[in-house]
Parts: structure tokens; sequence; C-alpha cells
């Protein structure tokens, strides 16, 4: 399973036809930014005091490593990385223009988009979205549909696109489905029967911890695989703000570990980028890809 999350490779699943489309919103956003950053410059730099906010829509977790570690500072950027939670309605507060980043997933791209929404993606961590459902190793399933398939409870956020889509596609009437706990293991650990939304590199680390060997399916094997761990910020921002736009995406692209696939003077400056190191950023988030 780690292999595929490492996977840089685009992933051909059922839902191809969303995923090209993203590669689209993604590639524009890029080519603006750096098109952009080329013509114009901004009237601020993201210096002199100013405190730009990247809002995550998670607790701190591995799977934001690379954004804590970034070197905005080299770019000349103060940047509070502000962490979220169940239910923070980060792609709101983009589009909103509450805050000049987030951190979403790709299918809220499309879906804002779709609705008239100006939010665009700009760097996307994960290639093969880490979404799980995690539960007991003890229990013998071998695929996410036995979840549904026998008598459990299942702790995940209802209303997002993944859980409509397992909804649609395994039912839920053998199943209880309450609020997901925030990533608190509490009940898990208690309750052989207790299912929980995780990513998989952060949850069933922290359980295979606490003495409980867990079983984590991938959503993305039932074919629903967005790009997750995605980098956005608004389309008005990114055309008044080009140059800061371009140092954030850049600095996280270079904490990353990101080598993209370009020639010449680009190719030699990231080979110089740092590397990553260090237990902040996990080591999945090495397989990514602007």
């Amino acid at each position: 399973m780690k292999d595929r999350i490492l996977s840089s490779g685009f992933v051909c699943i059922r839902v191809d036809s969303c995923r090209f489309v993203f590669q689209l919103f993604l590639t524009f956003g890029l080519i603006l930014a750096s098109g952009c950053d080329r013509a114009s410059s901004s009237t601020s730099d993201g210096g002199g005091g100013e405190e730009l906010v990247l809002q995550l829509n998670w607790k701190p977790e591995p799977q934001f490593g690379g954004f804590y570690a970034a070197p905005f500072d080299k770019h000349g950027l103060s940047v509070e990385v502000r962490e979220g939670g169940v239910g923070t309605p980060t792609v709101q507060m983009v589009a909103t223009e509450q805050v000049p980043f987030g951190i979403v997933s790709a299918d809220e791209v499309i879906l804002n988009r779709a609705s008239g929404g100006d939010v665009v993606a700009l760097f996307a961590v994960y290639q093969t979205n880490p979404q799980a459902l995690m539960t007991r190793a003890s229990r013998g399933f071998t695929d996410i549909g036995d979840i549904f398939r026998n008598d459990g409870t299942v702790a995940m956020q209802q209303g997002l696109p993944y859980a409509n889509f397992l909804k649609n596609k395994y039912g839920f009437d053998k199943v209880r489905i309450v609020p997901s706990p925030g990533g608190d293991l509490s009940v898990y650990l208690k309750d052989e029967k207790y299912t929980m939304q995780c990513f998989a590199t952060s949850e069933p680390l922290a359980a295979k911890k606490a003495g409980v060997e867990p079983k984590t399916f991938l959503v993305a094997d039932a074919g629903y695989n967005p790009y997750t761990t995605v980098l956005v910020t608004h389309g008005n921002y990114l055309a008044t703000h080009p140059d800061i736009v371009s140092k954030v995406a850049d600095a996280v692209r270079r904490r990353l570990d990101v080598v993209p696939r370009r020639t010449g003077r680009d190719e030699r400056r990231d080979e110089q980028a740092e590397p990553v190191d260090g237990p902040a950023t996990s080591p999945t988030a090495r397989g990514a890809k602007p």
C-alpha cells in the first residue's frame, strides 16, 4: 500500500475524467502563477510584518509536515500554518477570501468551480489518496466492502464526497454511522467492531503504537481517488499577488523534495533544493508532483 501512495504518476481509476479536469485546473494555476510572476509584481511581497495564513483542513499530522517545514522565510515570506479539524470549512474560507491559502482535496476544488467559485489549485501532494477506513485486523476483513457488510460502527464525517461514494456503492444499512472522532483513538481501542476514518499515514501508526493491530483500507481501492492535500488560493489573490503565490508554491515544492520535469536553469535550481529530512515530514510526501 505504501508503494501505491508513493507513486508519482497519475493514477487511472473510474473517475479519470474528474482527475483530468483537475489536472487542467492545476496546470492552469501553475502557469498563471509563473507567468504573472514574470509579467508583473504585486504591491506586497508578503514581508514587512504582513503574515500570510495557510489554513489546513485537519489537525497537524505527518501529511502536513512539508508545509510546516517549508522555507517560506528564505522567500521573504512570513506564513502562519493554521491547524484545522473536523468540519473546518477550508475551501469555503479560501472561496470567500477569508484566507489567502488553504489545503483541501481535489474534489472540493472541482465542486467549488462547478458551482461558480474561483478556487485555484497550485500543488497536489498525494497522487494516490491516503484517505482510508481503519478497523481491527482481528476482524479478518479483506476489503473495504467487508466493513459495510458486517455489523459495527463507522465513524466518519458524513456529507463529504468520499462518504457519499461509499454509501452509494456499499450502503450503510448494516452499520451505525457516527461522527468522526477527529483522530481520537479512545473508542477504537475499546470497541473491536469500531471503524474510523483516517489517513493511512497517521492514525494506523498511532493505533499500532497503542498496542492494537490495525487493518487499513484505502478509499482509493474502492474506486474513489482524487488528489488530496492540495494547496489552493483564490483567483483574485492569484491575479493581484502573483509573486507571493509563486513563492509560496515554490517553498512548499522545495521542501517536499520535488523535482519537476524541466530543463535548463530551472532544473539546475531544483537540484539545489533542500532535501526532506527529520520526523516532521511524512515520507509518503516524497512522491508528490506539482
